[in-house]
C-alpha cells in the first residue's frame, strides 16, 4: 500500500515534492476502498489482516483530511488498546487531530519545517513536563 512511499523525508530536498505528490495520489486511491471497508467491516484488525496491513490502513487515515482523521480516532484508539494496532498510531493520529485543530499535541509527534529555516520545529505540546509520562504509558520512548 503506502508504506513504500513513507520515506519522503529521507529523499533529497529536490525530490521531495514529487515523492509527496505520489504519496498523496496513493492515499486518494486507497481512501475510497478503505472507507467502504471501514463502514462494512470495521477497522482492519491486525489479528485478521496482519500488522502491516492494519498499519497501512492507519497511514492512509493519517494523511486524509481532518474530518476523516477525527472520525477514525476512536477506532484507532480502541484498536491500540486491544493490541490490534501499534501504539505509535494512536500518538500520531491524536497529535495530528489536535494540531490541525490549533490545539497543543499530547505525544510530541508533530513537527514542522518552516520555509527558509533549516531546522524542524516540534509543534506546541500540552504540559511538556508530562510528555515523557504520556509517551511511556503508550510504550513509546522519551523524546530528546
Amino acid at each position: 500500500m503506502r508504506t513504500s512511499l513513507s520515506g519522503c523525508a529521507r529523499q533529497p530536498v529536490d525530490d521531495r515534492p514529487a515523492c509527496l505528490q505520489r504519496m498523496r495520489d496513493t492515499d486518494v486511491e486507497h481512501m475510497a476502498e478503505l472507507h467502504a471497508l471501514l463502514w462494512s467491516r470495521g477497522w482492519p484488525l491486525a489479528s485478521r489482516v496482519g500488522e502491516d496491513a492494519a498499519f497501512s490502513a492507519f497511514l492512509v487515515i493519517q494523511h486524509a483530511h481532518s474530518g476523516v482523521q477525527a472520525a477514525a480516532l476512536p477506532a484507532v484508539s480502541l484498536s491500540v488498546w486491544q493490541g490490534e494496532l501499534r501504539p505509535a498510531a494512536l500518538a500520531l493520529l491524536t497529535d495530528r487531530v489536535l494540531t490541525r485543530a490549533g490545539r497543543p499535541q499530547r505525544y510530541g509527534t508533530q513537527s514542522m519545517r518552516w520555509p527558509l529555516w533549516p531546522a524542524t520545529v516540534r509543534l506546541p505540546v500540552l504540559e511538556p513536563e508530562k510528555l515523557d509520562e504520556r509517551r511511556r504509558a503508550l510504550g513509546l520512548s522519551p523524546l530528546p
